[in-house]
């Protein structure tokens, strides 16, 4: 809470996006499940793997701070 505050737009929470060869949703699920924060599959560009960890930061962050 007190990071959020003094520290709104600096604070970065650890990440863990597992990137994979396979796209079925099983597949995707065996990772959210197994305690990644996304998922990102092959083939990948670098914009898509800077996207996905920007997203997993604002949900963190989001569920972190007080409303």
């Amino acid at each position: 809470t007190l990071c959020c505050t003094l520290f709104p737009y600096t604070t970065l929470f650890r990440s863990i996006v597992a990137m994979t060869a396979n796209a079925f949703q099983e597949d995707i699920r065996k990772c959210l499940d197994s305690g990644m924060d996304a998922h990102i599959s092959k083939p990948f560009m670098l914009e898509d793997i800077l996207q996905r960890f920007a997203e997993v930061q604002t949900v963190k962050k989001m569920k972190s701070c007080p409303k």
